[in-house]
């Protein structure tokens, strides 16, 4: 049975045309012309509170949101610095947040969370009353992905062995234009269904209204930074790829989709991915997943320094806790 507070959700795709072409939650893929990839789009929501929602396996584990498109890129990425060149994945909302200074500072602290645990390769602006909020990520420590070279078979989108493409680790992507390039974006996160916030330490579940106000609509995108002058703000003079996403109003009709029994998870984790199973377990930081985002740090680092950045992330969880405390009193 649905959630009381589930919603219809609404995704298209941006095309080279102006047009939109609509995806169908847990359907078949669907075919899109992008300005920068062309390909097949896929997504699968298995919370419990979608429509046909399929009973969950013996241990109760769903697979949650998970993105899933594939391709072939239209021009090179740009190559250099993480933080100013390559391929990066980012989304913006209609609308202005109207932030008290308890959640303003919900969010900062989350900020640094998710910096921490992605290494660095993240970006946030809240915006203001002339310029809309942006959050992005570095697209390989947000996303798995695998490179089918020219004449070979890509894996079929919605299949295991799509679900179970390994994390490459972080670094920057290359790309070429021959190659057909699959993406896997596991959201551990977010309950588009439900328009709730999942698996932050000491604040979640969290409803999205509490946080965005009456914004229910924005896009997604998948951008080339270097190609737009280094500058997050201009993504769209680069713009790869745009996903549209509208939350429908209670008594709307969902879309109809025929979904069949979902497969236990068990694909390799991203680090967000890997800190969010940690926040269920105690809000422990995962030991993998803090090897993981520091492969491309200093190797010679003594745990001396492992131990000091768990230190940080326990006391972000805690400042988490307390800020979410006064909240709600």
């Amino acid at each position: 049975m649905c959630a009381a507070r589930s919603r219809p959700f609404f995704l298209s795709l941006g095309t080279v045309t102006g047009e939109r072409v609509p995806v169908t939650i847990n359907g078949e893929p669907v075919e899109f012309d992008a300005p920068g990839f062309k390909g097949q789009f896929h997504v699968i929501h298995d919370t419990g509170n979608e429509p046909g929602a399929v009973k969950p396996p013996p241990d109760g584990q769903r697979k949650g949101l998970m993105v899933q498109f594939q391709g072939k890129f239209k021009k090179t990425a740009s190559m250099g610095q993480e933080n100013s060149t390559n391929i990066w994945a980012g989304g913006t909302l209609d609308g202005e947040l109207n932030l008290g200074w308890i959640m303003s500072n919900v969010a900062k602290v989350g900020a640094n969370f998710a910096k921490k645990k992605t290494g660095g390769r993240f970006v946030i602006d809240l915006g203001s009353k002339t310029s809309p909020c942006f959050m992005g990520f570095h697209i390989r420590a947000l996303m798995c992905f695998n490179r089918t070279p020219e004449g070979e078979e890509p894996p079929k989108l919605g299949s295991e062995e799509v679900e179970n493409i390994a994390w490459a680790g972080p670094g920057l992507l290359e790309v070429d234009t021959t190659s057909t390039y699959t993406f896997v974006w596991r959201v551990a996160y977010l309950d588009l269904c439900t328009w709730e916030l999942l698996k932050v330490p000491a604040i979640s579940p969290l409803p999205l209204e509490s946080v965005l106000g009456e914004i229910k609509s924005g896009c997604a995108c998948i951008y080339d930074l270097g190609h737009c002058g280094g500058s997050h703000a201009n993504f769209r003079e680069s713009l790869i790829l745009e996903i549209f996403f509208a939350r429908g109003s209670e008594g709307e009709e969902w879309p109809q989709p025929a979904i069949s029994q979902l497969e236990f998870d068990d694909s390799p984790k991203t680090p967000l991915e890997a800190a969010s199973d940690a926040s269920e377990e105690g809000s422990q930081p995962d030991p993998e997943a803090e090897g993981l985002v520091n492969d491309d740090e200093a190797s010679d680092s003594d745990s001396t320094q492992d131990s000091e950045e768990d230190d940080e992330i326990d006391q972000d969880e805690e400042a988490l806790r307390a800020l979410s405390k006064s909240h709600s009193q």
